[in-house]
């Protein structure tokens, strides 16, 4: 085709759409071309046939080139955040499971007396649990609020990203699990102690 185009990227991916012209090939000479090429069959052939007599390289379909190519550096700098992000999450949930840990053993004093009032172990644990589920229930909401929102912002610099729903589930069950493993394992320690010794210390 030779003259003015449609609207369109040209030259990266990135870059704004943009008006475009040809000019004919015998007056505007270039040692190095870019052909492409749209076909129903074997593209590869139709390359071959198009470019008989022309030595041709590189020849590869258009996704290859788009997701080994243009995006790229892209990829590594999309891999480099994932891994800063698992790294983050596990951090986070060492440091959850250390806070809630000790916010249950500082309240073994508590957890004696109510026994030593009558309460049933069961139902103190499950009173325990129920305090940490929804504390972590609610950071967890707020993270996933400020996830959702970086994710539509990182999607409108990397077109064609998909939705990272299951990624987001996965991390809210690690903190929540998190969170609850840490509440029961204290908490267990700490209804199965005699609550005379405990309030004797």
């Amino acid at each position: 085709m030779i003259g003015i185009v449609k609207t369109a990227k040209y030259m990266r991916w990135d870059e704004a759409p943009r008006p475009y012209f040809y000019l004919p090939y015998a007056g505007n000479y270039a040692p190095r071309m870019t052909l492409h090429v749209s076909s129903r069959g074997n593209v590869f052939a139709a390359v071959r046939a198009l470019a008989q007599g022309v030595p041709a390289s590189d020849a590869r379909m258009l996704r290859a080139y788009f997701d080994d190519g243009a995006m790229f550096p892209v990829k590594i700098a999309l891999q480099i955040a994932a891994a800063a992000g698992s790294a983050g999450l596990l951090l986070a949930l060492a440091g959850l499971y250390a806070v809630v840990a000790s916010t249950i053993v500082r309240r073994r004093r508590e957890i004696a007396i109510r026994l030593a009032v009558g309460a049933p172990r069961g139902v103190v644990f499950a009173g325990v649990l129920r305090q940490g589920f929804v504390l972590a229930a609610r950071g967890t909401a707020a993270g996933l609020a400020l996830s959702f929102s970086g994710d539509r912002l990182l999607r409108g610099f990397v077109p064609g990203a998909a939705e990272s729903w299951l990624a987001a589930a996965c991390a809210a069950a690690l903190v929540i699990g998190a969170s609850l493993l840490a509440t029961a394992i204290p908490a267990v320690r700490a209804i199965g102690l005699d609550p005379a010794s405990v309030l004797r210390e």
